[in-house]
């Protein structure tokens, strides 16, 4: 939602159309897609508990019938892909890889092993393993159209989700605005 208010922000002030809440489009309400790929994709699940990925897989194979789902966990699993250099990772051939590590953790993942990772589509998911794991109640899908997605997950885990929903968006928005600042040479 951050991202999305920034840019409705810059087109406002290039006059130019806003942006519905409803162009948004969340991992949860895209993976589920995967599903009409009848051609034998190959997705890679990296991250969440063991168990979690594991459930994760198993909802994401049945999404996708004609595919193949491999899952690692975001814990053991992961350290081992990083030990091997991505040999099984790369032996799998995945045509889509699924990261869910949390942000900035998953971010940085990615950025640290570029160059070690095989050729594939990367998403960086945060917690939809957990909520197509079943291990996070999913925010019910009429949040999202309205734009509180956030205010309903933030209510039902405000421990782990205060900083991201109460912090972040102006940790994001002070980096934007300097970005801006040196970008004209004000900085």
């Amino acid at each position: 939602m951050p991202i999305l208010a920034a840019l409705a922000i810059r087109r406002f002030r290039r006059q130019q159309p806003s942006l519905s809440v409803s162009q948004r489009c969340g991992s949860t309400d895209w993976i589920p897609l995967v599903g009409d790929i009848d051609d034998g994709i190959r997705i890679a699940v990296i991250g969440a508990s063991p168990s979690s990925n594991s459930s994760a897989v198993d909802a994401i194979s049945r999404m996708a019938e004609h595919g193949e789902v491999r899952g690692w966990s975001g814990y053991a699993g992961k350290e081992a892909l990083i030990s091997e250099g991505f040999e099984s990772l790369r032996t799998f051939r995945p045509d889509l890889v699924l990261i869910g590590l949390g942000m900035p953790i998953q971010e940085e993942f990615l950025l640290d092993h570029w160059d070690a990772l095989p050729t594939a589509v990367f998403a960086t998911v945060g917690g939809a393993i957990d909520q197509l794991s079943g291990q996070q109640r999913l925010a019910p899908r009429w949040t999202g159209k309205l734009g509180i997605e956030w205010l309903w997950r933030l209510a039902s885990d405000p421990k782990r989700l205060a900083s991201r929903y109460l912090v972040e968006p102006f940790k994001l928005m002070r980096v934007t605005v300097e970005f801006q600042f040196e970008r004209r040479g004000i900085l």
